[in-house]
């Protein structure tokens, strides 16, 4: 019998916005698939919740957090390569700027044999001096060089980065992509939505803003 592949997902933090909602879906699909997914981040929170209402494995790194700081993010990447070391992933999967770098440089000395990084967005793009800027520029360009393969959610994700040295072929364009809604009829939506109010009429026009 061969083992069960191993993905291991690794994002900073464990609310539920955009980025978390990513790999909360991709966790819960390959899970579905009979892959072993197992998903990393650094605080308690929504994600936590979903992640366990699903029966997927979480592992809790008190010290990665979004800010920077050097002792702290010391800590982090000496965590980062035990929790890989540990796991043995066929693949790992990173999210968010400080999980991608400090996760790609421990996945490399670990010898993790697939590194994805998915870049939602750069941080070189904020409202930012230009310091801070140059900074984030050199560590998103790092961790796409460490990474072997980087998935942009746009164009212009891979664009705002491509022209670097060497990582051109290393950058492609996925777009997030959602589960099919399942419709009721106008007639059931709007007694559904009407037994919420105390006022309505299934007869009346409606209006709706997204």
């Amino acid at each position: 019998m061969t083992r069960k592949k191993k993905i291991l997902y690794v994002i900073t933090k464990g609310n539920f916005g955009g980025a978390q909602h990513y790999v909360y879906d991709l966790a819960r699909g390959f899970s579905r698939e009979g892959y072993e997914v197992v998903v990393a981040f650094g605080e308690k929170g929504a994600l936590f919740e979903k992640l366990r209402e699903a029966s997927i494995r979480v592992e809790i790194l008190p010290s990665l957090s979004r800010n920077i700081s050097l002792f702290p993010d010391l800590t982090t990447l000496t965590s980062l390569y035990r929790l890989f070391k540990k796991e043995n992933p066929s693949v790992l999967h990173l999210n968010s700027s400080k999980a991608g770098f400090l996760g790609a440089l421990a996945a490399r000395i670990a010898r993790v044999p697939q590194i994805i990084f998915t870049a939602h967005g750069w941080a070189f793009n904020e409202e930012r001096n230009i310091f801070s800027k140059l900074f984030f520029l050199k560590v998103h360009y790092l961790t796409v060089l460490l990474s072997h393969q980087t998935i942009a959610v746009s164009e212009k994700t891979k664009r705002d980065i491509a022209r670097a040295p060497f990582i051109r072929k290393k950058l492609s364009v996925i777009y997030n992509g959602i589960e099919a809604p399942r419709f009721l009829s106008r007639e059931k939506a709007r007694k559904t939505l009407v037994g919420r109010y105390e006022d309505g009429d299934t007869n009346t026009l409606w209006l709706g803003t997204i």
